[in-house]
């Protein structure tokens, strides 16, 4: 005999009880739904959400940028349309790439806590360039910076 205590909703019990192995016995009055391949998957669409200056100026002002990130705004600012590669950015900054690497997840990091940000939207456009990314800024990240709101 195998006792497991769940504390849950009975929606929730049958949600977890392919984790718990608890097959299609019946359990404290429920009985699980197993799941089979003709039940659909539930929707993980995100609704899109539209990024606003207001929030572009929160994300980069909510809490002081480190050196290394304004340094990547600048550069990437500088490049305009062109946008710039990782190595292109480490050339510029005089690191190694891992140092940009970094940085961006940072940035990425700060827009997931920056509050209003969209769920959809990285911190950067990027486009995958063979071996490596080529970063641009977002128009409202950019529209903030060049206002001078941030000074880099």
């Amino acid at each position: 005999m195998k006792l497991v205590i769940f504390e849950g909703t009975p929606e929730e019990l049958q949600s977890a009880s392919s984790f718990l192995n608890l097959g299609t016995q019946a359990v404290g009055g429920v009985t699980p739904k197993v799941a089979d391949a003709t039940d659909a998957a539930p929707s993980t669409a995100v609704e899109p959400v539209a990024l606003t200056e207001d929030v572009a100026k929160a994300f980069l002002t909510r809490r002081p940028l480190p050196k290394t990130q304004k340094d990547v705004l600048r550069v990437i600012k500088k490049a305009r349309n062109a946008g710039v590669t990782t190595s292109e950015l480490a050339r510029e900054l005089g690191c190694a790439d891992d140092i940009v690497k970094g940085a961006m997840r940072a940035f990425g990091k700060r827009a997931a806590h920056t509050e209003g940000w969209p769920k959809n939207r990285k911190a950067f456009k990027r486009t995958w360039e063979g071996k490596e990314n080529r970063y641009h800024l977002l128009p409202e990240v950019r529209a903030v910076l060049e206002s001078g709101a941030v000074p880099l």
